[in-house]
């Protein structure tokens, strides 16, 4: 079993885990791991398998969407 310290963790951040395990029922660092868990997950790539599928149904809808960059550069050189 790996284990993981965590130095300086702001105390108050502590607290809202230790609440957030309680409203869960499960263990301090039940919480601290499943969080972990779910964060490492999202940036998985199915997340953007998800977003390809995402944009090929708005580009097979015939819907045309424009390139913003111009909108952009125009925004930051203000």
């Amino acid at each position: 079993m790996s284990q993981m310290l965590i130095p300086d963790l702001d105390p108050a951040m502590l607290d809202l885990l230790r609440q957030r395990a309680s409203q869960h029922g499960c263990s301090l660092e039940d919480e601290v791991k499943t969080i972990l868990e779910q964060a490492a997950q999202r940036t998985s790539p199915s997340v953007w398998a998800e977003v390809d599928a995402i944009r090929q149904q708005l580009a097979s809808s015939g819907r045309q969407f424009t390139d913003s960059t111009e909108f952009l550069r125009e925004d930051r050189d203000r």
